[in-house]
């Protein structure tokens, strides 16, 4: 065990994190935003600070979370994950005697497969109600943290060469299976979109009832609460009171999976010129994602502070990354390094505290671990961390943290991830 130094708060506080996959803080009316998207975290933000210069570490979740829950970067491990970082969020946490609880709404980057699972008393992580394509279909099931199970990946090269050959050599065959794909594409990609959709309303309801169930029964304190929900992620299929509420229209569902098959032929380089009302419909549908998953975490609150909780808390609501949205040629989020997927909202409520400021000085997601051990008084081993704590930034005094530090975002880039232009 670790020595503690005195806690900022004189006692322990129950920690909740709150991360919201691929919400962007331009999208929320206390960042700016025109529509009237977040009512619940607006009012949230009102006695909390708001930190308005947040960076992640990566353009999406795998190379983004490990700078959230062990303060490192993706390339230091030698995998996804964090199964060789030295210390992760949960782990600090139950030796500071917290009870550790996570709720995963289904992100297969998230599961106990990366080492998330290390210092949970308990993790549900809903992967149960994913779609059979998934990140996981790479990985099989560790038969213990660490250790690595190949699987099959598909045709070996051998195969899709001798494939290849006969293609060639049968240029009929060839021309045959484009005509087919180019007549069968559409249906196949209306199936594939409406299965992910019947897939996720599934899973978010399981997720949410589960949450608000183990909020209501849980009498143990202190506990450090992790929730990450998946409800801004595409496919976007918000209820029809979100795209009222946040849209003032209605998106029919054929509608919703046309602009969604135009984005994936725009990322996979099949489509060169995009009308305008598709991007259009698609910010609309998202914002209306965005007020859904608003509603929800009011609901959350609501449920706290019923409890006695929300008051007597150090919660923080935050995002991996954000979404794209033709900004720079590209749709939803890979592997793009652009302002749109790196820049992620940061609220934080100190306990007793009634802040309301707004903090403009930089910092980064590899930042809050250490910023949350500073605030319970926790020691990290040395080297344990290579972010750096912005908690005197929370009190009103100066950081220490240079205004002019360098904060770098990694990832892999695949075959469609490679800019291009489109016009629109």
């Amino acid at each position: 065990m670790r020595v503690n130094s005195p806690s900022t708060f004189g006692r322990k506080p129950n920690v909740i994190l709150i991360t919201v996959d691929c919400l962007r803080p331009d999208h929320l009316r206390c960042y700016g935003y025109e529509k009237e998207t977040s009512p619940h975290l607006d009012a949230f933000a009102a006695s909390a600070c708001v930190l308005e210069n947040v960076w992640a570490n990566g353009p999406s979740t795998a190379f983004s979370f490990p700078g959230i829950m062990a303060s490192r970067m993706p390339f230091k491990s030698r995998s996804f994950g964090v199964l060789d970082a030295p210390l992760t969020l949960a782990e600090l946490m139950r030796e500071q005697g917290y009870r550790t609880q996570g709720f995963n709404a289904g992100n297969a980057y998230l599961s106990p497969y990366f080492g998330y699972g290390r210092g949970f008393d308990e993790l549900e992580d809903f992967l149960e109600y994913q779609p059979a394509p998934s990140a996981l279909r790479h990985f099989k099931q560790q038969e213990r943290i660490g250790r690595k199970v190949p699987c099959w990946r598909g045709l070996s090269q051998r195969s899709l060469d001798g494939l290849a050959r006969l293609a060639h050599a049968l240029p009929w065959f060839e021309r045959g299976a484009e005509r087919v794909g180019r007549l069968w594409r559409p249906v196949l990609e209306k199936m594939w979109h409406s299965n992910r959709i019947r897939f996720k309303l599934n899973r978010e309801g399981h997720f949410w009832q589960a949450l608000f169930e183990w909020v209501g029964r849980n009498r143990r304190e202190p506990f450090f609460l992790w929730v990450h929900a998946m409800t801004v992620h595409e496919p976007y299929c918000p209820p029809p009171h979100s795209q009222n509420a946040a849209n003032g229209r209605l998106i029919s569902q054929r509608r919703a999976l046309y602009v969604r098959r135009v984005a994936s032929a725009v990322n996979q380089g099949r489509a060169r010129r995009v009308d305008p009302d598709v991007v259009g419909d698609l910010i609309a549908l998202y914002d209306a994602e965005v007020h859904h998953v608003d509603s929800m975490l009011g609901r959350l609150f609501e449920t706290l502070r019923e409890r006695g909780w929300l008051d007597s808390s150090l919660v923080v609501v935050t995002s991996d990354h954000g979404e794209q949205f033709l900004e720079h040629g590209r749709f939803l989020h890979l592997a793009s390094h652009y302002n749109e997927q790196l820049r992620v909202p940061l609220l934080i409520r100190l306990p007793g505290r009634q802040t309301g400021r707004r903090i403009a000085g930089q910092v980064g997601l590899i930042d809050l671990l250490p910023t949350l051990a500073e605030l319970l008084g926790a020691r990290l081993p040395e080297g344990g961390c290579e972010g750096a704590s912005f908690a005197p930034l929370l009190a009103g005094r100066k950081g220490r943290l240079p205004d002019d530090r360098l904060y770098v975002s990694e990832s892999f880039c695949g075959r469609h991830d490679v800019a291009h232009t489109v016009d629109w």
